[in-house]
């Protein structure tokens, strides 16, 4: 068996934290084991009113696709993710906080231990957490400057891939001007998604965040009925629902 090896605290793989240090609402909520049915009643109150975070900063909110039908999640950072659950009166949330407290006793024990080293091996230590620390710098600062050219390219690609998957997999018929109406609805999406008004503005950080956004979309119920007569909006959906059921099955 081949061993894993993470950076991940086990709270972060629970919240489901990817690479960019990210998860959503809807897998925090799933984790929290609380009613699915009071999950945009919960994100109204906990995300979108909190006042204490910051839209495009701790969070992003996007549409997915649920049994044929449009609905909303968001992007959370993971510090955000980590107070949503220390603050969730689920057994889970208690969970999560009893979690933190092990965690804050066992870095003071730590603290205690390093104090009875000796003053070469503190040193020794020390310099290695500092150089860690540099390095996580490095890599925020990086991931704080705006994407390349190439970078760019590539969204545009993929955009196009995108845009020319949905018209082929749902047998939709459009013109050039409904064609640039789906391209103009997706790259208004991802970047707002990134947090700006065009895509050479997008961080490097945000980039998987971004491509992984548009390998999802689908057009929104107002573009799809301006391109589209009532018999084919209701196959559109349908096809969606029944391919959302043979997902589940597999």
């Amino acid at each position: 068996m081949e061993l894993v090896v993470t950076n991940q605290t086990p709270i972060e793989i629970a919240l489901g934290i990817d690479e960019q240090g990210m998860t959503t609402a809807r897998k925090l909520y799933e984790f929290l084991e609380m009613n699915k049915a009071h999950f945009q009643r919960w994100a109204k109150k906990n995300i979108e009113n909190n006042v204490f975070y910051e839209e495009n900063k701790d969070w992003w909110g996007f549409t997915i696709m649920v049994n044929g039908n449009k609905c909303k999640d968001y992007k959370l950072t993971t510090d955000f993710a980590k107070h949503l659950s220390m603050e969730s009166h689920s057994a889970r949330g208690k969970e999560a906080r009893d979690y933190y407290v092990t965690v804050e006793n066992t870095a003071r024990d730590t603290q205690l231990q390093l104090h009875n080293l000796s003053p070469e091996l503190q040193f020794m230590i020390q310099s290695e957490i500092k150089l860690k620390e540099h390095d996580r710098r490095l890599d925020q600062l990086e991931g704080d400057l705006p994407i390349t050219p190439s970078e760019c390219n590539l969204i545009s690609r993929e955009v196009k891939s995108r845009i020319k998957k949905v018209i082929s997999e749902n047998n939709l018929i459009v013109n050039n001007k409904q064609r640039r109406k789906l391209f103009n609805e997706i790259k208004h999406d991802a970047t707002i998604i990134a947090g700006v008004t065009q895509y050479n503005y997008i961080l490097k950080k945000d980039l998987e965040k971004v491509i992984a956004y548009i390998n999802n979309w689908y057009p929104s119920g107002a573009t799809l009925a301006g391109i589209m007569g009532y018999e084919q909006q209701s196959l559109f959906k349908n096809e969606h629902k029944k391919r959302h059921s043979l997902i589940q099955q597999d």
